[in-house]
């Protein structure tokens, strides 16, 4: 950024003085520097909110074989589809488990659930946590209700989680990540649950709402119910082919014609992806990929050796009981597993890219046992770009990186009697209160009461985390690949350590 020349000071030798002068050039930078961070209003070129972001450098060049999940990842929904799924759910808790009645009256709140925070199960608190397994203060809810800072600290001992609490994947016997979008109506109607419990003086086992509220949002899934709206409304919840979905025709077929292979792995049945499809790519959509598995049960397929693949009828809508021995182009499969996929089709898997929404059960196996290149789909990276570009926030990030860099340069500093100044421990109260002040803006740029789903105030989230480990790129849209070459290299920044020193040269 052109500000940059103002932060030349930033290399100067941290040696403990005290003069009255160096107190005076400190506040005199304070206030110099706060006025050229806020006014500024040129910055560098924007980020392209459709761009696609790198973590791990992958050359498509050499990539032969690309594969799909099918919900968020090919098909986009609107927000309507939380609506559904959390009214479903929210019936199917009332009917089967025998919640109140008096929960049908609570409706989805669209502002306040992101995707990528823990639920402490055992407590009922809804929280966000870095890459470094610290709690964000100021995340934390039961219910509506955020928790006060003490009352957090008092109840985790500090803000810093063990890996036994939080677990190696998507869920531990105290903790449970939510990672993809099908979890924003979940983590909605744990938070109403637990809100109308307590508003009605309603005594109740934190750990008993999630399972049964879980135990909801599944059985929706399995029983088809929540397929079978959508098919029936399918206007009303697949994103219009004018919108986020009207490439993706064109994006297959580019594929198709630069002679890659092309497969499909989803958990949803054939009926409901061949309705979405159609309304996609037309009736003739299954000829642009060369194998298809419907009903996968992700991410068991990524893990079992023995579970048999299954030949689907399409026509009957049956599934067949011979043994599958082959994987034939033109036919539907149901099941499986992915290591006789491999070895049925003789694809390599690091020549493989595979694109998912989900961390967990598209991604992590994927990447970790068979080396897959990983392609992540994040809807919410293009809002969240087009909050990073505006003037307002960059103006305060900004200013909040000199402010930090102020309060480290303060350290150094003692008082001198009778300067009439305030004393340093008084500035640096009154600049760490204004640092939260800004931390607080940025996170309400965001979302209200948990900000973005990548960072943590200076950290990275814990999804961002887990993001950047299991996915070699991430983008909004598979189709945002249509703007760049087939044969791109796509590299990822360097992005300096704590030791190192910020080499920018100002064009």
């Amino acid at each position: 950024m052109r500000f940059l020349k103002c932060l030349e000071w930033r290399g100067i030798t941290k040696a403990r003085y005290s003069t009255q002068t160096s107190k005076q050039i400190l506040l005199l930078k304070y206030e110099n520097l706060k006025n050229k961070c806020l006014t500024i209003e040129a910055f560098d070129e924007k980020i392209n909110p459709k761009g696609v972001f790198t973590n791990n450098e992958i050359c498509l060049q050499d990539i032969d074989v690309y594969g799909f999940d099918y919900d968020y990842t090919l098909a986009y929904y609107n927000v309507s589809l939380y609506r559904l799924l959390f009214d479903l759910a929210k019936d199917y808790l009332i009917v089967h488990h025998k919640y109140p009645p008096g929960l049908k009256n609570v409706d989805y709140l669209s502002h306040f659930p992101i995707r990528g925070l823990h639920l402490d199960i055992k407590k009922g608190w809804l929280l966000k946590i870095d890459s470094y397994q610290n709690l964000q203060l100021g995340t934390v809810y039961h219910g509506m209700n955020e928790i006060a800072h003490n009352e957090v600290i008092k109840n985790y001992g500090g803000r810093r989680f063990n890996v036994e609490d939080i677990g190696f994947s998507q869920s531990s016997p105290n903790f449970h990540h939510f990672v993809d979008l099908f979890c924003l109506p979940e983590i909605c109607l744990l938070a109403c649950t637990f809100q109308y419990m307590l508003d009605k003086g309603i005594k109740y086992q934190p750990e008993y709402i999630f399972q049964d509220v879980h135990d909801s949002i599944n059985s929706i899934h399995r029983n088809y119910s929540l397929h079978r709206s959508i098919v029936q409304s399918i206007d009303d919840y697949l994103l219009p082919i004018k919108d986020e979905n009207s490439k993706l025709k064109e994006f297959l077929s580019r594929l198709q014609k630069n002679g890659k292979k092309v497969f499909l792995i989803t958990n949803s049945p054939y009926w409901f992806v061949n309705f979405g499809m159609q309304s996609l790519c037309g009736e003739d959509w299954s000829k642009m990929f060369d194998l298809i598995i419907c009903s996968a049960r992700k991410p068991q397929f990524f893990n079992s050796h023995s579970k048999p693949f299954r030949k689907f009828n399409v026509k009957t809508n049956s599934k067949s009981w011979d043994t599958v021995s082959q994987l034939n182009r033109n036919e539907v499969y149901y099941e499986g597993n992915f290591y006789q996929m491999l070895k049925a089709t003789g694809w390599q898997s690091n020549k493989c890219l595979y694109f998912g929404d989900h961390i967990y059960g598209d991604l992590e196996q994927p990447f970790l046992k068979f080396g897959l290149r990983t392609g992540a789909i994040i809807n919410e990276v293009e809002h969240e770009v087009n909050i990073l570009n505006s003037v307002d926030y960059q103006r305060t990030v900004a200013w909040l990186n000199i402010l930090e860099d102020l309060l480290e340069q303060s350290m150094f500093l003692t008082d001198s009697s009778g300067d009439g100044l305030a004393t340093i421990r008084e500035v640096r109260a009154l600049w760490l209160q204004e640092r939260d002040d800004l931390r607080l803006k940025i996170k309400k740029s965001f979302n209200p009461y948990f900000g973005s789903i990548f960072r943590a105030n200076n950290n990275p989230s814990f999804f961002s985390r887990r993001l950047s480990r299991f996915a070699d790129i991430y983008t909004s849209n598979v189709s945002n690949l249509l703007n760049y070459p087939i044969d791109s290299h796509f590299i990822p920044r360097r992005i300096d350590l704590a030791h190192e020193q910020s080499i920018k040269i100002i064009l």
